[in-house]
């Protein structure tokens, strides 16, 4: 069969061949049908008139359905102390795994996914102690007034999470060279002394992901200017990499045709990475002191932030220029509220009668 192409002149024949022999296929169909002689000369010819589109006599068609779905899976362990001489704490910790369903066509009505709303580890602490020394307390309960006044009366609280950071999704994508699980080891924030800015890849696999994503319909090898990645080097890659004559997602029993399907040739859907471990402890140490019978003036200093923590958002990223691969932004809750990013203290005064 002779494929039939869009336009006369290069640039509109490149266009359908430079998407395989689905997108060639999609590409000459709708030349054909988008053609009232066409269409006309294919019933003449004994084409029946739904050869190409299911309803041709209807301008548009849809289709209502209440499958979609979530699924939501969780675990808890909570430890819990009592206030017992002084001391209260609550330790949480969370392993969750959350899907949501999809639509991809109605051949593959109903499929499933990965959350990027999830946090798939979340240890969580609270805690408060009183110190036992002063007046009335384990240690040092007869001392005078002016002593507890000095080492008497001191409380600390503590509140601290240590989680996951988010789930991103890469889409529709390829690992050369490199499984998963080695790129999820690697996928760490950092500061690059070349540019003195931040990213979540290491450059080399930035620098080969660019050069496997510049394709050229007009190139001898299908890469832009700059060439293929190197042999042997670690990448990210399209669905369908182009080299030399085939396509990296096709074999003879398997097509690459477009990113709608569940499953491409063996490999998984979309590429899904966590963020690197954020960890946040907030601190505050609060003293007391009495007077007159039972009124007393307290002193707090809070500290936020206290180990300077920063967490930032990881970017999703297959552009072709370095800049875009860049970490730009801080974390931000469900709320939008963002994270001041650095170590913050406070002064609070508070007195009761």
């Amino acid at each position: 069969m002779r494929p039939i192409v869009e336009g006369s002149n290069s640039a509109d024949a490149i266009s359908p061949l430079d998407g395989g022999a689905g997108i060639l296929l999609l590409r000459s169909g709708t030349a054909l049908f988008g053609s009232t002689t066409f269409r006309t000369n294919g019933v003449n010819a004994g084409l029946p008139v739904n050869f190409w589109v299911d309803n041709p006599n209807t301008a548009s068609s849809s289709e209502l359905s209440s499958f979609a779905f979530s699924r939501y899976n969780s675990m808890q362990i909570d430890v819990r102390r009592r206030l017992s001489r002084g001391l209260q704490f609550d330790v949480n910790y969370t392993l969750a795994s959350r899907f949501n369903s999809t639509f991809d066509s109605i051949y593959i009505p109903l499929g499933i996914a990965r959350s990027t709303g999830e946090t798939p580890n979340a240890l969580k602490i609270i805690a408060n102690y009183d110190i036992p020394v002063g007046r009335g307390k384990r240690f040092g309960a007869n001392m005078n007034k002016w002593l507890d006044g000095a080492i008497g009366g001191w409380s600390l609280n503590m509140t601290g999470r240590v989680q996951n950071g988010q789930v991103v999704d890469y889409g529709a994508v390829q690992l050369v060279n490199i499984t998963q699980k080695q790129l999820q080891s690697v996928f760490k924030y950092y500061k690059n002394p070349g540019d003195g800015f931040y990213y979540d890849l290491p450059q080399s696999i930035i620098t080969n992901t660019i050069l496997a994503f510049s394709t050229s319909a007009t190139s001898a090898t299908g890469y832009g200017a700059s060439g293929p990645p190197p042999a042997g080097a670690q990448y990210i890659a399209p669905p369908s990499t182009f080299t030399g004559s085939s396509y990296l997602t096709s074999t003879p029993t398997c097509t690459f045709v477009s990113t709608g399907v569940t499953n491409y040739c063996g490999q998984p859907r979309d590429l899904y990475l966590v963020a690197p471990v954020f960890t946040r402890f907030d601190m505050s140490v609060k003293k007391t002191f009495p007077f007159a019978k039972r009124a007393n003036f307290q002193l707090e200093v809070d500290i936020l932030n206290v180990f300077n923590a920063i967490d930032f958002n990881p970017v999703i990223s297959t552009s072709t220029n370095q800049n875009n691969w860049r970490v730009t932004s801080a974390y931000s809750d469900i709320s939008n509220t963002f994270d001041p990013g650095g170590r913050i203290g406070q002064l609070a005064f508070r007195v009761n009668w």
